[in-house]
């Protein structure tokens, strides 16, 4: 194994799964291929004497687990070797047992749940254990979630589920560096593309655009588009320094990117949504909130919002107190339909 993709099937993820590097350098450039390019492994083990001698002699049932006493290196995932959490299996899914046959066994069906450096696996059968090298987790490439015309049809919106480098267009407007020829074709002339954030591609068509509601829109073929995770050393509240998120790769220890979008990736671009009055309370991306509840003091609106936790997946994080213990929020309504922020409240897990 020399790297794997975070996600299962269960999670709607085909590029989930182990991979071999087969002499391309998928440790730091994996963003060059897609998953569909990358060499499938599968987690096994051989049985062998103390000489490296393979014993075929084995058979039975072999399990997988994360080895106690050597978590990822990040903060706040010593969860995932912890034998009390789920036996150690708590980032790991899929099956965690497999038959050991003249001393071989495979674990085709675990997957990692969780991005990031310098994982390992255990195996264990026999009252012997194996540990293997480590390997980095990488996240998943990004996927369309939409495409929206503008309501007046003069632009539309292809959103993408993360955040992307978007397409390393810097400051091109060249819609043919992100999009097939067939949908550069029924933009008109004149069209250009460019980014509002690095999950949003905005299309403003040209003159005599032949587009219309249902028509696909299409990623160009070996389009490199990604996305990524970062590490910065950092202080921990308790002393020391650990491996934690960043937003930017700028000034980080460590960037993971995935593979490339695969393709081929394409949505149809349907009408626009109603236009509605809308509030939106923002809330940093890596933070979850379990509720939001709106309530009156006389004649003035409010609006309650528990956070629970901070940090990627931080739902499966059972122990790291410094990503729990994280501010609830009271914003105010004001009449015009805008919020302001009124009162932090600490919480843990709110």
């Amino acid at each position: 194994i020399d790297v794997a993709v975070a996600g299962s099937p269960e999670s709607h993820e085909p590029a989930a799964g182990f991979y071999s590097s087969s002499g391309r350098n998928i440790f730091t450039s994996a963003a060059l291929y897609e998953a569909a390019d990358m060499v499938r492994a599968v987690p096994s083990f051989r049985t062998a004497d103390k000489y490296g001698n393979l014993n075929v002699a084995q058979f039975g049932t072999a399990a997988v687990s994360m080895p106690p006493g050597q978590p990822p290196a990040m903060a706040g995932y010593g969860f995932c070797v912890d034998l009390a959490v789920d036996g150690a299996r708590s980032c790991i899914a899929g099956g965690a047992s497999a038959s050991v046959t003249a001393g071989f066994a495979s674990f085709p069906s675990i997957y990692m749940r969780h991005t990031g450096p310098a994982f390992r696996l255990r195996f264990s059968f026999g009252g012997v254990d194996g540990v293997s090298l480590p390997f980095n987790v990488l996240p998943r490439p990004p996927r369309i979630m939409s495409a929206l015309f503008s309501p007046s049809f003069s632009t539309f919106l292809v959103k993408f589920d993360s955040p992307t480098n978007r397409a390393s267009m810097a400051e091109s407007q060249d819609c043919a560096l992100v999009l097939s020829a067939t949908t550069v074709a029924s933009l008109g002339a004149g069209a250009f593309c460019s980014w509002e954030s690095p999950s949003a591609l905005v299309v403003t068509l040209g003159n005599n655009a032949p587009i219309l509601p249902g028509d696909s829109v299409e990623v160009k073929d070996g389009a490199a588009i990604y996305t990524w995770v970062s590490w910065a050393l950092l202080p921990l509240a308790g002393g020391g320094v650990a491996n934690q998120r960043v937003a930017s790769e700028a000034g980080a220890a460590i960037t993971l990117r995935s593979p490339r979008l695969s393709t081929p990736a394409c949505a149809p671009v349907v009408l626009p949504e109603r236009v509605t009055l809308q509030t939106a309370v923002p809330v940093e991306a890596d933070v979850s909130v379990s509720d939001a509840v709106p309530f009156w003091i006389g004649a003035e609106r409010f609006m309650a919002v528990a956070r629970s936790c901070r940090g990627r997946n931080c739902e499966w994080d059972g122990s790291a107190q410094g990503k729990r213990s994280i501010a609830s929020q009271v914003w105010r309504w004001l009449p015009d339909g805008t919020m302001t922020l009124h009162q932090t409240i600490p919480t843990h897990g709110a």
